[in-house]
């Protein structure tokens, strides 16, 4: 064992040593820490892919929805003090402990309007997501999209008057629309 003259005050180390130890700078702090190295597990377990599949077809959501636009300026209006817009969206989307993602995801077998949810979200250029060692399917584009409609209905927003299975197409539409102005 190496002894220490100096604490590392202004001294800076990185990386690891061996498999042993971590040097690394605090992040928004000027202190240097180490600690004891630990291998990096990812199991890839169908439990943590199907979390994964969700909050990947969440996200996806969110990165098509332009501030500023209909949808986004809705559901921040109804977005009580102290939290931000888009958290409530993907809490409103996924539900407790994926509830709700999972009966969105029931429910959308009885749209009788898939087609239509899958040519907007193809417009809005959202694609199927997929985790290969999920236990559930890929969620297709559609179904992303019927997602954010659902939780607009949930929500209370003007642009889902209805809930998602029940939307015509023009509303549909109209929800896309939303995401971009």
């Amino acid at each position: 064992m190496a002894k220490v003259i100096l604490p590392l005050l202004s001294v800076e180390a990185r990386n690891k040593i061996g498999n042993a130890m971590v040097f690394f700078p605090l992040p928004h702090s000027d202190q240097n820490v180490v600690r004891r190295w630990l291998k990096p597990s990812n199991p890839k377990s169908e439990g943590q892919g199907d979390v994964r599949l969700y909050q990947t077809a969440a996200g996806k959501v969110l990165s098509k929805i332009v501030t500023g636009g209909t949808f986004q300026i809705q559901v921040a209006a109804l977005t009580p003090a102290g939290e931000i817009w888009n958290a409530r969206l993907v809490k409103t989307i996924h539900g407790t402990a994926f509830a709700d993602i999972i009966a969105s995801l029931t429910a959308w077998d009885t749209a009788a309007n898939s087609g239509q949810w899958t040519s907007v979200a193809s417009s809005l250029g959202i694609a199927d997501q997929d985790v290969s060692y999920a236990s559930i399917a890929p969620i297709t584009k559609g179904e992303v999209l019927f997602l954010a409609g659902r939780a607009g209905y949930d929500l209370g927003i003007a642009l889902c008057p209805a809930d998602a299975q029940s939307l015509t197409d023009a509303q549909i539409q109209a929800l896309g629309n939303g995401f971009l102005t």
